[in-house]
């Protein structure tokens, strides 16, 4: 007897390998990102407006959590986990990340395989910073490339020290939760606003 296998989009793996296992609920997932549920909830339920190809690369550990309670983890996956991270780096047009993970991690967030046939081209550093907490001397900023950073305000005084350090950085509508990303950030990261 055979059984037909349903399809399953990528959100919904998402929320039945990632998060039901590790009892995360998309308002969490939503808040470590720094984004608002309504964008996760989009994606696990498969009607997100981004027509770019995704792929969302998180690293937990059994406990689900992303390091020891003292923060001493600086690797939690193996080898064979960071070779396709830079595989996938590589493919990207832009690396995604929250400035929480800035603040604790302080990444490069570039393609680091010299092995990889990149030719000249590097994916655009993006950091969801609602509050400008990146600091003006992290790493992401030191290296070839761009790096935008997305905030609710793009005028203040901490905005000017970013740019200063080479970020460019936009301003997109705030939520309850951080930034409303289907509100433009889409739009900007396609180059078309």
């Amino acid at each position: 007897m055979s059984r037909k296998l349903k399809p399953v989009s990528p959100g919904e793996m998402l929320a039945e390998e990632f998060l039901k296992p590790l009892g995360m609920s998309q308002k969490e997932l939503a808040l470590h990102l720094g984004c608002d549920v309504k964008v996760v909830n989009r994606i696990v339920n498969g009607r997100t407006s981004v027509t770019a190809a995704m792929a969302l690369k998180l690293g937990a550990s059994f406990d689900g959590r992303t390091a020891l309670a003292d923060g001493t983890s600086k690797w939690i996956t193996g080898d064979r986990a960071r070779a396709d991270v830079q595989r996938l780096r590589a493919r990207a047009s832009a690396i995604l990340t929250g400035s929480g993970t800035v603040l604790a991690d302080d990444p490069m967030l570039t393609v680091r395989d010299p092995e990889l046939e990149m030719r000249g081209r590097r994916p655009l550093r993006v950091v969801l910073d609602s509050q400008l907490r990146t600091p003006a001397d992290a790493q992401l900023l030191s290296f070839a490339g761009s790096t935008l950073i997305l905030a609710r305000d793009a005028d203040s005084p901490l905005a000017v020290a970013l740019r200063e350090g080479g970020a460019r950085v936009e301003a997109v509508r705030g939520s309850e939760s951080g930034l409303d990303l289907e509100a433009d950030a889409d739009r900007r990261l396609r180059g078309t606003g």
